[in-house]
């Protein structure tokens, strides 16, 4: 899917963090992983050095909302007159 933006969303995007962005579960590293784990996650950028920690009411809301941020951050975006990825 292709989102079109108002702003530069690979300038927003590189504010937070490289793309491209995921959850640091089970199948990452261990030293990723915080006390909290699976209540909070932690979703790293491609440089894996920026994270953003997601709370949700629940584990799964957690899990929920942190997949979609992800698919959020690492969408296809355009924007008229600007670059593409």
């Amino acid at each position: 899917m292709i989102i079109e933006c108002e702003e530069d969303p690979w300038e927003i995007i590189g504010n937070i963090g490289d793309p491209s962005f995921s959850i640091c579960d089970e199948t990452w590293d261990e030293i990723y992983r915080h006390d909290d784990h699976p209540r909070t996650l932690r979703i790293i950028d491609c440089e894996s050095n920026q994270t953003i920690d997601i709370t949700g009411e629940s584990i799964e809301d957690t899990r929920r909302m942190a997949e979609n941020l992800c698919k959020l951050l690492n969408q296809d975006y355009y924007r008229p007159g600007f670059r593409e990825k």
